[in-house]
């Protein structure tokens, strides 16, 4: 009998291994993770908790600071999901990927569930590229740009450079790189799964702007002018001829909200070219809903302000200072990191203008 319980053992041992080992290694869900600071996933609203800092020597660290949180989204129930210093997310089928900032001027990539259990590291990473598509983690390394599956297996290096910037669209990664030694500049695309050579499509120093529902956008240091590059025939189309310091693009309509460097916000049509001054600030931070235009107003200290489109009424919306591209307009509410009130998380109603401070442990 002894003898019989020990193989039934020894059996489900070796069932249990052979689960585990088909389990890991595997592709994903196949779809792509969200990829802002705030994010609305089921009956709650995940958010970046301020601004995280690395803990060193001689720092009393707040645990909450940078950590993810989620609350109700009537802004009940807050609560710290990883209590960590977080530089970005993805949520991806019920799945957080999440990159912590390691002390070592490093990145390592986690997972959790939606509740933060089941807490997994999966690799490090350096500074660049990180997107959960299809199925597979892309991120950058001391290798290059790398594909793994989402335990962190299965690793390809798809190109061994490091991009100054990259954008992805369809099954390609949009890259440009730049060689000081050599002066030597390219835009190139990588095809997702590494069976391609890289594709050379400008000699010259440009700069990913991100996607779009044709392709990409990338600025041309040539010539200082928008380009949408197709992604069905990689042929390029010059789309803001004006030298805006800032601007925001909707995609669907083709036009183009931009701010000149010494003041002045227009709407700009892309295909016909013409132009429409709003208002004579200088605006940057674009933020484009159906009903209006947010922007951070040089011209006022860079506070808060928006445009109503329907007649281009300008106005504020808070005389405090949102951190750069950590505000969202997410069901009616704007939210944003406030750093001159201790990296406060904020939330204002778009109708009221009520503002309310949802940072965790304040």
């Amino acid at each position: 009998m002894k003898n019989k319980c020990s193989s039934a053992i020894v059996f489900a041992l070796i069932v249990c291994l052979c689960l585990l080992c088909a389990c890991a290694g595997e592709r994903g869900p196949l779809v792509n993770g969200t990829d802002n600071a705030v994010t609305v996933w089921g009956e709650y609203i995940y958010y970046i908790n301020g601004i995280g800092s690395t803990p060193g020597e001689d720092y009393q660290y707040q645990i909450e600071q940078g950590a993810l949180c989620r609350m109700n989204k009537d802004g009940t129930n807050r609560e710290i999901i990883l209590p960590m210093v977080i530089a970005t997310y993805q949520i991806a089928d019920d799945t957080i990927y999440a990159v912590m900032n390691n002390y070592e001027d490093k990145y390592i990539i986690i997972s959790c569930d939606m509740q933060g259990g089941n807490c997994k590291r999966i690799a490090e990473m350096q500074d660049g590229v990180f997107q959960y598509m299809q199925g597979y983690l892309y991120f950058q390394t001391e290798e290059g740009i790398v594909r793994t599956f989402p335990d962190g297996s299965g690793r390809i290096v798809l190109d061994p450079r490091t991009p100054v910037s990259t954008s992805v669209w369809g099954d390609y990664i949009y890259c440009t790189f730049a060689d000081e030694q050599t002066g030597i500049a390219s835009l190139e695309k990588i095809s997702l799964d590494g069976s391609e050579e890289p594709t050379v499509i400008k000699d010259t120093e440009c700069y990913m702007m991100g996607s779009g529902k044709e392709g990409v956008y990338y600025l041309s240091r040539e010539d200082s002018v928008l380009y949408l590059l197709n992604g069905s025939n990689d042929k390029s189309y010059k789309m803001i001829f004006t030298l805006y310091a800032e601007y925001c693009i909707d995609d669907e309509s083709g036009i183009a909200y931009g701010s000149l460097e010494d003041g002045g916000i227009y709407r700009h049509n892309m295909q016909t070219g013409e132009k429409v001054k709003l208002n004579d600030y200088a605006g940057g931070d674009f933020i484009l809903t159906d009903k209006y235009l947010y922007f951070t107003n040089a011209s006022d200290n860079n506070f808060l302000y928006r445009i109503r489109l329907e007649d281009k009424h300008t106005e504020i919306v808070t005389a405090t200072v949102p951190l750069s591209g950590r505000t969202y307009i997410i069901d009616g509410y704007i939210y944003y990191t406030s750093p001159n009130e201790q990296s406060k998380v904020f939330r204002i109603d778009e109708q009221t203008l009520e503002r309310v401070c949802i940072h965790y442990g304040y």
